[in-house]
């Protein structure tokens, strides 16, 4: 494209080529960026995260145990804290094969909002 713009103002093929290509900058430059945009290079940066923090923590083993230990505290106590919650929130159905209810739901798409809410409250009464 750009090449066809040099073509037309006068330049040779060749000329036209190697004005685009200067303009177009550095091919390994924008291989670069190009790669820079993909997945694979989210995938480098946190392998190379993790590294650098692997690296970081058999540096100062005092520091990694502290590390640990708070992360299996935390993760515990939210487990713990969250199975009593759901436990008391959620309690088990005590119906027999409660397993096996199921949850009926019928659309009309004839019927407008307000009219469905009057049925509704007309089952409901």
């Amino acid at each position: 494209m750009a090449t066809d713009r040099h073509r037309s103002a006068g330049m040779n093929h060749d000329d036209a080529l190697r004005a685009a290509r200067a303009a177009f900058g550095s091919i390994e430059a924008v291989k670069d960026r190009v790669r820079d945009v993909g997945w694979e290079s989210m995938l480098d940066n946190l392998l190379q995260d993790v590294r650098y923090a692997l690296r970081m923590l058999t540096k100062s083993p005092a520091f990694a145990a502290v590390a640990v230990l708070s992360l299996a505290l935390g993760i515990g106590a939210n487990a713990s804290v969250f199975t009593l919650i759901c436990g008391e929130l959620f309690p088990v159905l005590t119906y027999p094969h409660a397993t096996r209810l199921v949850k009926l739901v019928g659309f009309t798409n004839g019927a407008s909002t307000p009219t469905r809410c009057g049925w509704t409250a007309h089952y409901l009464e």
